[in-house]
């Protein structure tokens, strides 16, 4: 259970990504409309998982005055007008504990002259009472360890610029992601609490450091995820703050001036004793305006009363319709603002110690003088106690001296009828919390310890049959539902039929011995469609992997047999390296084996002839160095044209000018030595005397002149390496100059089980533990070659069984068809050949939503987390599932993503060995832990390979020269606002250059005695070869030594280490945003002439990646067209009509066909210089028109190709982005902008990769995956990454931050627990014998590990509460009976369960008569019915902006009042029954009243005020206390709506209230694209006048299509000829047309 904010209507929950119909909105157009700032036009929005998508490790800033805001104005429990401060208190801290149990880091940020921003003076007080509190006696309560959260207070006139510097400094010294802040919503109701022009225009002066800002409105606790609505700045906004920021902050100075000021108080003596008393009493003496005598009586008793009362005495609930009196509120507010005046004159000394958590509660005093009205002051002690009426007297001569004590108490009329209401409504709240007994030996089994917490909560019938339940929950005792239709409900449900046909599987379809039934039904249509949807991935395939490498298998291989070949196979290779003495033969045996030797000795004689010749010919015209220089770069044929070598060295070294690089040079002779190491017999005195000669005059290297001289014996006397400063030592050219010749000794070595390459050594681990079928979680860099060993693991399947099953999980659709087509293009598996007979299996089988191809029958089956649960928890799947030898989580750390819980569940439920596969898993030992406790049965090995293949340069684009590139050097990364060094990140690497130039800073700065121990030469000495040979394992070992050294001197000398950071970062290297947009197209060409393509550019927003694909298309045509372009094209047009007109009158008169016709090669001519004006020669790539597949060419994005240019996420056509990919992997186009979705693994490999513009998701997670695409192993040594328009600050951020912690995402939803008895039940009916025995084991087993293993959640109970409670739902709702059978409407929900939680609206809304009268209505009308409710349901979008004149109608009708009806009556049914678990959850908790001040004492309610007590009887409930007495403090009784229930969840609890079936019935907006679609049908339409973007369009349309069919096929089942079945069907025919209609892709 969680605490969570409803966003149903504010913003997209992410989780429900994966089922794009149910979609909603954000908080934009709804509070931020209300603003006096347009916040929709100035900053894009949209929904984030924070924590996910900025990172768990990045700390952030809440507005403290935000939040006590936000906490008023959206909690039903905190009043404005009867504040309880410990009641505020209770849910500050339950909302920063709730955050920090999540992982998060913020501070919480007060600034002193906020306090000018309220208008309610009670509020201001508990703002008073706040700061007090946290600023100046927390941190001294608490230890250090215990300061989970930073509380700031700054004095501050932010609306003066150079006032605001203060606070500036304190966001760059902490370094913030962004700001959590309130944004207005309804002025009419915000602007009368608190200046809300004050809060826009703080708003405005955040974005001036921010680019981001997180309405603190719509935050949203999801399980573990924490959602809201994020803003970004964006240029219109820049222009919106140069005309109107200083508008704004004059007037906020005006304002603030013109309010009254608190100095005219003088200094005040304040006891500690009775503070509150001695505060009133200060406050009447100061202010004698707000005394009244009959309240101040009245207000001095209730301060007197609530010191002897505990909580639960307290624990009065206001009626609901209490409206607070103008007196009595009045005098409140006026008390309030002075004793929050006279706080802030008090000694700290006094208020140290003042416990300010419960200095007020308004309420009571207002309970109080209700309880008085008519009683005479005299008669008060009956009510209060005689001890407490002493007291008041006493006090009363204190406050008010000579004057006598009222007669009677306060006459106030609308506080008469209050103890009424409040007696009448607690008649209805004195019962006790009963829950419904659901249970079977099932339920008992996976959660066994319940029982004991529940047993006093059982109502009496809980013990009743559950198969005779009468009442089952789907109708009340005045249902007017049939008789039959009730009957039907209660029959058991069997899931066993396909999601979209209404086809019955067969128990044992999951076989691979397919019925010969099956077989027969198989058409040999369905066959050739099955066949060319296969050889339409044969072309993209063969770009992924080299045809003539696929690996063909046509027989098994045993594991014996493997183990026999094996060793064959090491006994040939020992046999190889053994040499055998020769022997003598006979010459005629000799002549006889040497004469093929004879020929082919002179063919290849003959050959190396004619390569002598050609490259003495090359000798003769080279005229320039490089071309020598690339000439003996090739040593391919050194030893056997050793003279032609030794002449191009002759030539070489006699060139004067244009010597070209040293780097060249050096890496010459470098390389020529490796040659030699490993031909160790060459000999060549001429060639090792050049290399001399170069190494001494032209690269001036005498420690490698001195070395060869040595080395080659070549006699000449040693070079002193320091006579002079020019000299270039070797060690250095390799570190600085040549860094990509670095020896990347990986430990590579040559393992039969793999073909191609030579594994790693923790690859050679991960072979050995497939073999052994364990399981193993793999954390390797992108691009390091993690991936190889799902193939080996499919490789070992395929070769060993013919029906065990490998499970490939993506992260994405994309990756999906990537991977399948990888698996096509490697393997070939002849089944026929094997079997000996025609056989229905295949090697490779694709399940997503989209597109389900040879599940059933597949070895190798490629699939998404979502669709392969849907195998899992399907109830005839038992074989399948056993069949299953290894499930393959590829980027499992997206298990911390919005649709991570189905991750999560996927881990917990599998049965079979697993590989986990990321690159970015910060907590990787804590994963691991998490992964061998699921089953610790499971071997679970650990491999973490930490280094980088290739190096990784990084540049920024300077704004001054955007077309030039510059490097950033890491210690660039570590100074924060020139003043704090932080430590290189754990995760930070020196490249060789940049260590090199670190230590030469710190040699400069220091003096080199200081570092010599850091010298490259010197740390390197020992190093074999080193002068030629350095490991880049070496360099990774010395950058480590180096970055501690400067860790430490970064302590004790911080000024020498601040100039070196100086004299290394870039001066441009700052102000870096800039309108990047229409300078990209230059840089391209520019990074063209680099040799920096391809390149992949990356920017988090589709929208952003088509324009910015627009924008270089336009640019190149501008650049490229010839201005006299079409007056050719016109001319050459006109000449062709004339010639063809010729040819064709020629024609005619010609006697034979045979003649030549001179003007017919003329005309040739014209239409081949016409078809050159036509072609345009791509700018990025060499593609031609007939590279683009026909079904692309009419894409909007078609012409982009043409140019070499193209755009990739996930709102492009499938056949665009396969085209796409095979172009770019083909090197035809150069140039791809994408998402983060391009970086989940698919296999685009690039030079460079760019960052453009900032993103809130992009996070360190994110770039280590997008950068990782550059540079791919095998292709390039080096990769690049670019930043354009990304702020320094964040650039520092990516680059030094470690990863970020992945935290898990448990969710146990009604749906999933209704499928788990679904499996059960089935198990349990229909299946026998030991079948029956393992498939009740398989999902025993996989329940009891999802209930008792949450990566997140430590305590299982909390997931057991989540599932008991989906049992008690689904009871009530008549999806179960008590036995925990699932019931006939169980189909039409786990059919629907992508869709939760509106699966079970629409069953109620079925069942509960909504549909009954379709059938009456006539085709058109019964059709725009059913679409409204289920829009209502389903499609849940808001509309931006309504046009006049469209044909659609824009915004959705309301729903049907019979619909509404009925959800509205479930609402407060479900509410009642969530609200009976939480209390008995908060019980087993028995968390304290303050989730930070745990410590805080609470006074027993035995030892407490007995009068008051025996008055109060009747006045609160008797039963069903809160656990947590804050809550009965406030009132929390009767629980009607959602915003109640969450404010009941405390910091603890991680239920998300999103999964429960609850309907916002709240009136708004809705976008009405799915019934105007249906009406006219023009896809254009709802892009320009329903805003849906071309993106979306498609998915949405056709997920609605999907739901229908998917209820019209269930319906079907139930009743095939019922009237609503047919008016389902129908419409899902009609719908469907219409979509094939319109999108006939």
């Amino acid at each position: 259970m969680e605490a969570i904010v409803d966003t149903s209507t504010k913003i997209q929950d992410k989780a429900s990504s994966t089922s794009p119909t149910t979609t909603s909105t954000t908080s934009a157009s709804s509070s931020a409309a209300s603003s006096s700032i347009p916040f929709n036009l100035l900053f894009p929005n949209e929904a984030i998982n924070i924590l996910h998508d900025f990172g768990v490790d990045l700390p952030f800033v809440i507005d403290g005055d935000s939040l006590i805001l936000h906490l008023f104005l959206s909690n039903p429990f905190l009043s404005t007008t009867e504040p309880q401060s410990l009641v505020f208190f209770h849910y500050f801290e339950n909302f920063i504990s709730t955050l920090l149990n999540r992982k998060a880091r913020f501070h919480i940020l007060f600034i002193q002259e906020n306090e000018s921003l309220y208008k309610n003076s009670n509020l201001r007080l508990i703002r008073k009472l706040c700061i007090q509190y946290y600023i100046y006696q927390y941190p001294n309560k608490y230890s250090q360890e215990e300061h989970q959260v930073t509380f700031k207070l700054i004095r501050s006139k932010w609306w003066d610029h150079s006032d605001y510097l203060s606070i500036e400094t304190y966001f760059k010294e902490n370094m913030f992601s962004f700001m959590f802040i309130r944004i207005p919503e309804n002025l009419e109701i915000e602007d009368q609490v608190y200046d809300t022009y004050m809060l826009d225009s703080l708003i405005l002066k955040s974005f001036s450091f921010f680019d981001y800002i997180v309405e603190l409105n719509s935050v949203a606790f999801n399980g573990s995820n924490v959602a809201s609505v994020i803003y970004a700045k964006s240029f219109r906004f820049e222009r919106f703050l140069i005309e109107k920021q200083n508008d704004y902050l004059s007037t906020v100075a005006e304002r603030v001036k013109s309010r009254d000021d608190i100095s005219s108080y003088q200094s005040t003596m304040i006891d500690k004793q009775g503070f509150e008393i001695s505060l009133f009493t200060e406050a009447v003496k100061k202010d004698r305006s707000i005394s009244k005598t009959e309240l101040d009586y009245q207000f001095i008793t209730y301060i007197c009363l609530k010191e002897s009362l505990s909580l639960q005495d307290r624990s009065i609930k206001l009626p609901d319709s209490f409206k607070p009196d103008q007196l009595v509120s009045s005098y409140l507010s006026n008390l309030s603002s002075v004793m929050c005046d006279l706080l802030a004159l008090g000694s700290e000394s006094v208020l140290q110690d003042i416990d300010f958590l419960d200095l007020i509660d308004y309420k009571l005093f207002v309970i109080l003088l209700s309880l008085v009205q008519g009683t005479q002051n005299a008669d008060v002690y009956t009510i209060v106690g005689k001890d407490v009426s002493e007291k008041v007297c006493h006090i009363w001569s204190l406050v008010h001296p000579g004057l006598p004590v009222p007669l009677s108490a306060p006459k106030i009329p609308a506080l008469r009828k209050v103890i009424r209401h409040i007696e009448k409504e607690t008649i209805g709240l004195c019962t006790d919390i009963k829950v419904d007994k659901i249970s079977n030996d099932f339920i008992e089994h996976v959660s066994p310890n319940l029982g004991t917490l529940f047993e006093p909560y059982y109502s009496d019938d809980s013990e009743s049959d559950g198969e005779g339940d009468d009442d089952l929950g789907l109708w009340d005792d005045d249902s007017d539902a049939d008789d039959d239709r009730k009957c039907v409900a209660k029959t058991r449900f069997v899931d066993n039929f396909h999601f979209h046909r209404n086809k019955t599987i067969e128990p044992d379809a999951f076989d691979v011995k397919l019925k010969d039934a099956y077989k027969e039904t198989r058409s040999r249509y369905s066959e050739k469609i099955r066949q060319k949807g296969a050889l339409a991935f044969k072309k993209y395939a063969d770009s992924l992997n080299d045809p003539k490498d696929k690996f063909i298998i046509t027989h098994l291989v045993s594991k014996e047999e493997q183990e026999k070949a094996r060793l064959k196979m090491e006994k040939e290779e020992l046999k190889k390296t053994y040499h055998k003495p020769s022997k003598n033969k006979d010459n005629n045996n000799k002549n006889k084996v040497l004469k093929p030797k004879d020929e082919a000795q002179k063919r290849k004689e003959n050959a190396l002839v004619e390569l002598k010749a050609r490259f003495l010919v090359q000798l003769e015209t080279c005229s320039d160095p490089s071309l020598a220089i690339k000439f003996l770069s090739d040593t391919s044929n050194l030893l056997q044209l050793t003279k032609v070598y030794e002449k191009f060295f002759d030539k070489l070294v006699l060139f004067k000018d244009n010597l070209g690089s040293i780097k060249s040079y050096y890496q010459l002779i470098q390389g020529y030595l490796r040659f030699f190491d490993e031909n160790s017999t060459f000999e060549s005195s001429s060639i090792f005397n050049h290399m001399y000669f170069i190494s001494k005059n032209i690269i001036c290297s005498y420690d490698l002149a001195n070395y060869l001289s040595s080395r080659f014996r070549l006699g000449h006397s040693e070079l002193d390496i320091h006579s002079s400063e020019n000299l270039r030592d070797s060690i250095k050219l390799q570190m600085v100059d040549s860094p990509e010749t670095l020896v990347r000794n990986t430990g590579s070595v040559a393992d039969k089980r793999v073909r191609n390459f030579k594994p790693d050594k923790w690859q050679v681990e991960l072979l050995d533990i497939v073999d052994a079928q364990k399981s193993a979680l793999i954390c390797a860099p992108t691009s390091s070659g993690k991936t190889f060993i799902s193939f080996y693991a499919f490789e070992s399947v395929l070769k060993s069984s013919n029906d065990g099953i490998v499970v490939f999980v993506c992260p994405t659709k994309a990756l999906v068809n990537q991977m399948y087509a990888e698996v096509l293009g490697k393997y070939e598996k002849n089944y026929n050949h094997i079997l000996k007979k025609p056989s229905s299996h295949r090697m490779v089988g694709i399940f997503t939503r989209e597109w389900r191809l040879d599940i059933h029958n597949c070895q190798i089956l490629i699939t998404v987390a979502e669709a392969l649960e849907i195998l899992f928890l399907s109830v005839v799947n038992t074989s399948f599932i056993q069949r299953i030898k290894y499930v393959i989580f590829d980027e499992v750390h997206t298990i911390a993503s919005a649709s991570g819980a189905v991750w999560e569940r996927l881990l917990l439920f599998n049965p079979s060995p697993f590989l986990a596969l990321s690159a970015t898993i910060g907590n990787l030992k804590d994963f691991h832990e998490w992964l061998k406790k699921i089953d610790p049965n499971r071997d679970v090995e650990l491999i973490q390979y930490k280094h980088r293949f290739n190096d990784l340069n990084t540049f920024f684009v300077p704004p001054s020269d955007p077309t030039s590139i510059e490097p950033i050097h890491p210690v660039s990364c570590l100074l924060q606002d020139g003043e704090k060094i932080i430590d290189f990140g754990e995760d930070h690497t020196l490249l060789s250059n940049e260590a090199y130039e670190l230590y030469a800073a710190m040699k400069d700065r220091f003096g080199y005695q200081m570092v010599q121990h850091l010298d490259p030469c010197v740390c390197f000495a020992s190093k074999p070869n080193a002068l030629y040979n350095l490991e880049k394992q070496a360099i990774y070992d010395y950058q480590l030594q180096l970055k501690e050294t400067f860790t430490k001197l970064s302590k004790s000398h911080k000024d020498d280490i601040k100039k070196i950071i100086y004299q290394l970062s870039p001066i441009e290297y700052k102000d870096l945003e800039f309108p990047w947009m229409y300078e990209i197209t230059g840089m391209l060409i520019e990074y063209q002439k680099k040799n920096l393509l391809p390149i992949i550019i990356f920017t988090f927003d589709r929208k952003r990646c088509n324009n910015i694909a627009d924008t270089i298309y336009q640019q190149i045509l501008s650049r490229n067209t010839d201005p006299d372009l079409q007056e050719k094209k016109y001319k050459l047009d006109a000449s062709i009509k004339v010639y063809e007109k010729l040819v064709n009158n020629i024609k005619k008169n010609q006697s034979s066909s045979n003649e030549t016709i001179p003007e017919m090669k003329i005309l040739e001519d014209l239409r081949n210089k016409r078809n050159i004006l036509d072609y345009s020669k791509p700018q990025f790539g060499t593609l031609t028109l007939s590279d683009i597949d026909q079904k692309v060419r009419s894409n909007p994005m078609a012409q982009h190709l043409m140019q070499g240019i193209a755009v990739h996420h996930a709102g492009c056509d499938k056949n665009y982005l396969k085209n796409v990919e095979y172009l770019f992997r083909s090197g035809k186009i150069q140039v791809v902008i994408g998402t983060s979705t391009l970086a989940l693994g698919v296999n685009m490999p690039c030079k460079s990769v760019m960052f453009c513009g900032d993103s809130p998701y992009l996070n360190t997670l994110t770039f280590r995956q997008c950068a990782g695409r550059a540079g791919r192993r095998g292709i390039d040594k080096v990769g690049n990454t670019i930043f354009v328009g990304v702020s320094h600050y964040k650039i520092n951020n990516l680059l030094n931050s470690n990863l970020s912690q992945i935290v898990g995402n448990t969710c146990l939803s009604p749906s999933i627990s209704l499928q788990l008895l679904c499996r059960y039940d089935y198990e349990l009916e229909t299946q026998g014998g030991s079948k029956k025995e393992k498939g009740m084991e398989i999902i025993k087993k996989s329940t009891i590990s999802l209930l008792n293993n949450s990566f997140f959640i430590g305590d299982p109970i909390q997931v057991q509460f989540q599932f008991r409670f989906s049992l008690d739902y689904l009871y009530k709702s008549g999806f179960i009976n008590k036995s925990g059978v699932p019931l006939d409407y169980s189909g039409i929900v786990t059919h629907l369960s992508y869709l939760e939680p509106y699966n079970f609206l629409f069953v109620l809304l079925l069942t509960q008569g909504a549909f009954d009268n379709v059938h009456l209505k006539n085709q058109m009308d019964s059709d725009i019915y059913i679409i409204k409710i289920l829009s209502h349901l389903f499609c849940i979008k808001k509309t931006i902006s309504i046009q006049r004149r469209s044909p659609s109608i824009l915004v959705l009708e309301q729903m049907p009042k019979e619909a509404y009806t009925i959800l509205e009556k479930h609402n407060v049914q479900l509410m009642e029954n969530l609200y009976a678990y939480i209390h008995i959850y908060q019980k087993y908790l028995n968390s304290p009243p303050l989730a930070l001040s745990h410590d805080r004492p609470i006074k027993n309610p035995e030892n407490t005020n007995s009068a008051w007590r025996t008055r109060i009887y009747g006045l609160k409930p008797t039963k069903g206390f809160h656990q947590n007495p804050v809550h009965s403090l406030c009132g929390a009784y009767n629980i009607k709506t959602k915003d109640q229930l969450k404010s009941l969840l405390g910091s603890k609890n991680y239920f998300s209230l999103s999964v429960l079936p609850f309907s916002n019935l709240e009136p708004g907006i809705i976008n009405s694209y799915i019934l105007d679609f249906f009406k006219h049908g023009q896809s254009i339409a709802i892009i320009r006048d329903n805003k849906i973007s071309e993106g979306e369009i498609w998915n949405l349309l056709r997920e609605f299509t999907l739901v229908l069919k998917t209820i019209a096929t269930c319906l079907e089942r139930r009743s095939e000829h019922d009237p609503i079945t047919l008016a389902f069907k129908g419409l899902a025919e009609r719908y469907q047309k219409r979509f094939g209609e319109s999108f006939s892709y």
